[in-house]
């Protein structure tokens, strides 16, 4: 009998368990479906949670890209490299007058491409991002010097 006693608790036991995890599987259903949607905007399709937008999808390509990515191959570019000076050359006299003005405030290559910051005294600042190796080649000053 002592055993039939504990095989009913035991019962009991396994049905409230049971009983707890579909109350809680009906719960979280039911949180979800008042709080969380799906929502299609020129963004692309976003978590809407408590009306609140995330982007899912760009988070996570963010994620991915930080974890991936390689810049072993980038280097900064110092004033006195022969790309640095260059591209200095080539954007001054891009455009003369208001291009004489031009300041590199930052400059980085990786293999043949080069990303340069210049900021100008009456222009806009610009970021050109060029493969170094057909910029210079079809730059004005190279192809003014063909003529």
């Amino acid at each position: 009998m002592h055993t039939l006693g504990a095989k009913m608790h035991a019962m009991i036991k396994k049905a409230k368990n049971k009983a707890s995890l579909v109350l809680l599987l009906l719960m979280l259903i039911s949180v979800i479906f008042l709080h969380v949607e799906w929502a299609t905007s020129e963004n692309g399709t976003l978590l809407v949670v408590d009306n609140q937008e995330i982007d899912l999808v760009g988070a996570m390509t963010n994620q991915s890209i930080r974890l991936t990515r390689n810049c072993a191959a980038v280097s900064q570019l110092q004033p006195t490299d022969a790309k640095y000076q260059r591209a200095k050359s080539l954007i001054k006299n891009y455009s003369p007058p208001n291009s004489e003005s031009a300041q590199i405030a930052s400059a980085w290559t990786a293999g043949e491409w080069t990303l340069v910051e210049v900021e100008f005294s009456d222009l806009l600042p610009v970021t050109p991002t060029t493969d170094t190796a057909s910029f210079f080649r079809h730059s004005p000053a190279n192809c003014a010097k063909a003529n």
